[in-house]
């Protein structure tokens, strides 16, 4: 018996799967554009089968019918039109415990609501409080959220000189990164910008080789995977602090730690907005020395580590 049956795309073999040909559309443009394909979903996946790996726990990806079927659990991670047939797999009784998340929707009533349907044992989320935020939807659906972040490759230390600071610009206020290159370029620091989705990932990995410390300028992070990888890379971060996440086209807000959920005393410091960044600024440079960003990764977020995370809340089902 298959333990795990891991699926990416919904097993409709004969029939042009529309969502899954637009995700290679994008994976091959990001590809051609030398956009960081590796963000995200894929992230995630990959994380998880390299610790897998590690542990030497078996499973299938995209495996025939009959084997899934026959798997103790199936997990969706991230393709709603995957979920959607297991879900309806389960519901005649061929798929035995369902596993989904944490990268099917933004919001859980979103596509037709299958993120919260009841035949889905375990619903995965990245950090706390995106499941403070999805509980808000339902407490029978609270039920079955858990927390499970992904984690990230070892990167060997690096032997560089490490003189750059880099401003990682995702989702910010032009006037918050306006004042962050002033107060640097008052400071006289060796800066560069790097804005998502403008590079690939394995150009980022060398740049921070390079990097004393990083500036993160991001509107919210479910996880925050850039931050992970800096981490593991001994980069200590000072990272913008909004204090909310709101999308108007969701209609939705919510009030928290959204920028950095993962953000720790030995990774580095959170700042308020553009008032707050030159105390906050000097106050970080005059810890630097303190921070430890690579012994917390190690400690918590390796690949090995987050899977036998995820192994320890399928295997209570």
């Amino acid at each position: 018996m298959t333990k795990l049956a891991i699926l990416t795309r919904s097993p409709r073999t004969r029939v042009i799967n529309v969502q899954h040909l637009k995700s290679l559309i994008r994976r091959l443009f990001l590809f051609i554009t030398r956009q960081s394909a590796s963000r995200g979903p894929e992230a995630v996946l990959q994380s998880l089968l390299r610790g897998l790996g590690e542990l030497n726990y078996a499973y299938k990806l995209n495996p025939p019918l009959e084997e899934i079927f026959s798997a103790e659990t199936v997990y969706v991670p991230s393709e709603v039109e995957a979920l959607k047939w297991a879900v309806a797999r389960k519901k005649e009784g061929k798929i035995k415990k369902l596993v989904t998340g944490p990268n099917i929707v933004i919001v859980p009533v979103h596509q037709e609501k299958v993120i919260m349907d009841p035949a889905i044992d375990v619903v995965l989320v990245p950090s706390a409080w995106v499941k403070d935020f999805y509980c808000s939807f339902g407490t029978d659906f609270c039920k079955r959220i858990r927390i499970w972040a992904a984690g990230t490759e070892i990167f060997a230390p690096s032997g560089e000189k490490r003189d750059l600071v880099l401003i990682y610009k995702k989702e910010t206020e032009e006037n918050l990164f306006s004042e962050v290159v002033r107060v640097l370029q008052a400071a006289r620091a060796k800066t560069e910008v790097l804005t998502y989705g403008n590079f690939r990932r394995q150009d980022y990995l060398h740049l921070l080789k390079q990097v004393k410390y990083m500036v993160y300028l991001t509107a919210f992070e479910s996880q925050g995977l850039a931050l992970h990888e800096a981490w593991m890379l001994d980069v200590p971060t000072l990272v913008w602090d909004r204090g909310y996440w709101a999308r108007k086209d969701y209609g939705c807000k919510f009030i928290g730690d959204t920028n950095a959920p993962y953000l720790t005393p030995e990774c580095g410091l959170e700042f308020k907005g553009a008032d707050d960044f030159p105390a906050k600024l000097e106050q970080f440079l005059n810890n630097l020395s303190q921070f430890s960003p690579r012994r917390y990764s190690l400690e918590n977020f390796t690949d090995k580590i987050c899977a036998e995370k995820f192994v320890k809340i399928i295997q209570t089902l």
